[in-house]
């Protein structure tokens, strides 16, 4: 089947009352997909979100069937519980009621859950809110879900490529996080164009119970901090030991000449300040910035290091200058809830920062997705070496090194920029 022309097209699975940057990118194009007929992922954004209250973050999720049902497809999954959208509604009310705007936008709101309730089939949920969610915005885009366009046997890159051409799209825009595994020659070979959508600069404005984003790893640091004080084990590692050989594969990304001579080096997610110490005790003439998102990690990292020419710490999202080199220690671990998907796509904007706050190159660790399943734990990530491996490789340089044979469970990538 073949529908009318289109220029630009974007290929997204559904979610469940998504964010801003999602009903962006269906703006953004003259066509939009429901990538559906792919297989349903556990602990994501298809059937569940969050909102703030008073108390925190809660999630809203959407109770479905998935006992034994291991290799469904998400438009196959279905609804568990009758009652859930009565539950969400009353939830959202409850805490919502004296937001700016909550009378202009609750009957429409309530409207869609009310239909929802009467839906059985996940996907068809999602579609319902974000059509729904569209018209309030005016959003026009035409949406279409992905098994309406056929079906290519073919992998990953070839079925986008295939629905794409079934739309009679010449360009395809994607989210950036798929930058690392996009085959842009296949996709040019086919006739389409391959572009990366920005989430970046979207203003803040007024909302009820103060931040959101990061927020929970940032108090899950600052509550370890205050539990343990300025230890290894106050940013969750299990001995100062293994902190150290972590340190020593960092820094092998600067060559021993520069370690003798003296470096710069920003430090993403410095914590207490552990890295200073350590390369302090190993006698390295370091110009040193370290930044990170929980305000007690940094009153404890300025009490243990008063600041000197030499020696910088921020509360901070982001390095405020460049240095010769950046590293990261264990800030990817600790993802708590939230989704898979999400939390890569932040771990890319940090790789993305890192890049450009770093003049010769930048290393981080992730634990390993080869650790043994009975070791692992639900709140932390786990990532696959060969993937991030593969996006350094082709997003950053040539000269990437993978270590994954020093006894941890975990890797380290050092990424050298070519001189």
């Amino acid at each position: 089947m073949r529908f009318g022309m289109q220029k630009k097209v974007a290929v997204v699975q559904s979610n469940y009352i998504p964010w801003k940057g999602y009903f962006d990118l269906i703006r953004s194009v003259d066509a939009f997909v429901l990538y559906d007929d792919v297989q349903y992922t556990r602990r994501d954004w298809r059937n569940r979100n969050k909102i703030k209250t008073a108390q925190g973050e809660l999630w809203l999720s959407i109770p479905v069937k998935n006992r034994g049902r291991y290799e469904q497809l998400i438009n196959e999954v279905e609804v568990s519980e009758a009652d859930w959208a009565a539950k969400h509604w009353k939830t959202i009310e409850m805490n919502y009621r004296r937001a700016a705007c909550f009378d202009q936008m609750e009957l429409p709101v309530r409207t869609l859950y009310e239909q929802a309730s009467e839906v059985a089939r996940l996907s068809s949920i999602n579609q319902l809110f974000i059509t729904g969610l569209c018209a309030l915005l005016g959003i026009d885009t035409p949406l279409y879900r992905s098994e309406e366009l056929g079906r290519s046997s073919e992998g990953k890159n070839q079925r986008l490529i295939h629905l794409c051409q079934a739309l009679g799209a010449t360009e395809y825009l994607s989210g950036p996080a798929a930058s690392s595994y996009l085959d842009e020659a296949a996709f040019a070979a086919g006739g389409l164009e391959v572009s990366y959508m920005s989430y970046a600069g979207y203003p803040e404005y007024p909302q009820l119970f103060g931040g959101f984003e990061h927020a929970g790893v940032a108090d899950y640091y600052s509550s370890r901090i205050r539990t343990h004080g300025a230890t290894p084990e106050g940013v969750d590692w299990n001995g100062s030991a293994s902190q150290q050989q972590r340190f020593a594969q960092l820094l092998k990304l600067v060559p021993v000449e520069e370690q003798r001579a003296g470096f710069s080096l920003i430090d993403v997610g410095c914590g207490y300040g552990a890295l200073l110490t350590w390369m302090r005790e190993q006698g390295l003439p370091v110009d040193y910035h370290g930044y990170d998102l929980s305000e007690q990690m940094i009153a404890a990292a300025r009490q243990q290091h008063p600041a000197d020419d030499a020696v910088r710490f921020e509360v901070a999202e982001s390095a405020s200058r460049q240095a010769d080199y950046a590293v990261a220690s264990g800030i990817f671990n600790v993802c708590q809830n939230t989704a898979r998907d999400t939390w890569e796509r932040y771990i890319a904007d940090v790789l993305r920062a890192m890049d450009a706050c770093s003049r010769k190159g930048f290393a981080f660790n992730c634990l390993t997705s080869y650790s043994d399943p009975p070791f692992m734990r639900d709140y932390l990530y786990y990532g696959d070496p060969c993937f991030y491996f593969d996006l350094c490789k082709r997003t950053y340089s040539r000269e990437v090194a993978l270590l994954h044979d020093y006894g941890l469970y975990e890797f380290t990538l050092l990424v050298r920029k070519s001189s």
